[in-house]
């Protein structure tokens, strides 16, 4: 499938001996027998190379933990655990972990490619086919963890890689969890982790969690790459918080009209605040795929248009939380909301925005809602 990616070097495949370079070259950073070729990431936790491995001769992902923080370490450690004892063709690939000095480090498959959450902001994949075929890929890779008894726990768009062939590979079992484990948590108890647009309900309350969670995450995100919007997405983490636990998101035929409905249901009941209301395994959410990607074209008939007003709903208030409040109520149901602090800025948004209906504040600082009514009726 070549529809997908920026074309890139095919790294890992014949990249050149760094011994076979012409000319005199400085001797370069190792980190255990790797040999530093550039920097492809940091961030908090570490860094990530690509190396070069002289014994095999091949090129490398080394991941590196650079924090003195034990329990960071201890991830490192427990991806090398999960991920290096799995073998997918959708789960990259760990090679080795050691220490170099204090440092411990992860070597896996060097891929090429670019991530998920970087193709949908551009707008790929394109086709309904193309999209299922990722979500069935992520599917597959995730039946065959849950098989050896490991949770994801961080299935989300970052963690998706789509090679230069089209191959999908998911990342970063750093927070995988052994359901088999009796050794205490990496994280305090009842502690929130993961990317929160992302996690489950149980994840957020602190409940225990088992493989459904991990169903639940790859439903938000066949949410995001079928309408190409998230449907968890307030910018106010309590908030965000509380729509993926109390919330509803918009329907998937609202958000996407003319997606296939089969396709649309099978996202929404992945995404069930009740674990028992979702699929039961993965392998059930795979079958479920391959079912809508067996369909004729002719049963993905656009969805008919919801009976929504053809405009925003401006809340006009001074009290922040009210707005906030009002705007998780009204996107539940599928509408499109703005809002204004205030009488004046609340005319500007009517002037510059299709607006259908204004819910005023009456008692408002500065410009209050009979002053918005007088001023927009004469």
């Amino acid at each position: 499938m070549a529809w997908f990616g920026k074309k890139t070097t095919e790294v890992g495949s014949n990249p050149a001996d760094p011994a076979a370079a012409k000319g005199e070259e400085p001797p370069r950073r190792k980190i255990g027998k790797y040999e530093i070729l550039e920097k492809i990431a940091s961030g908090g936790f570490g860094t990530v190379y690509k190396a070069w491995d002289p014994m095999i001769k091949r090129a490398v992902a080394l991941k590196t933990c650079e924090l003195p923080d034990a329990v960071m370490r201890a991830r490192v450690f427990r991806e090398a655990q999960l991920a290096g004892g799995l073998q997918h063709p959708n789960i990259t690939t760990v090679f080795e972990f050691g220490v170099d000095g204090i440092v411990p480090f992860l070597a896996q498959e060097l891929l090429s490619g670019e991530d998920l959450d970087k193709a949908i902001a551009r707008g790929a994949p394109a086709t309904i086919e193309e999209k299922v075929r990722v979500l069935i890929a992520v599917a597959s890779a995730l039946e065959c963890a849950h098989a050896a008894g490991i949770v994801h726990r961080d299935v989300k768009p970052p963690n998706v890689r789509i090679l230069d062939t089209g191959t999908v590979k998911i990342m970063d079992f750093g927070i995988a969890k052994s359901l088999d484990s009796t050794t205490s948590s990496l994280t305090r108890d009842g502690m929130a982790i993961g990317s929160t647009s992302y996690m489950s309900p149980e994840q957020i309350v602190g409940d225990p969690v088992d493989f459904r969670t991990d169903l639940f995450s790859l439903g938000v995100v066949a949410y995001e790459l079928v309408t190409g919007k998230k449907p968890f997405a307030h910018t106010k983490l309590f908030l965000l918080l509380e729509q993926i636990v109390k919330t509803e998101p918009v329907p998937v035929l609202v958000a996407a009209p003319g997606t296939p409905p089969r396709l649309a249901a099978l996202i929404e009941r992945a995404m069930a605040k009740k674990p028992e209301e979702r699929f039961a395994s993965a392998a059930e959410f795979k079958a479920e795929l391959e079912a809508v990607l067996a369909e004729p074209a002719a049963k993905a008939l656009p969805a008919p248009q919801p009976a929504r007003a053809a405009g925003s709903i401006l809340v006009v208030d001074d009290d922040e939380r009210v707005r906030d409040a009002v705007r998780v109520l009204l996107e539940g149901e599928g509408y499109l909301v703005d809002a204004a602090g205030d009488g004046a800025a609340g005319i500007e948004r009517l002037e510059s925005t299709d607006v259908c209906l204004v819910l005023l504040d009456l008692a408002m600082p500065g410009m209050d809602g009979w002053q918005f009514l007088e001023r927009q009726s004469s």
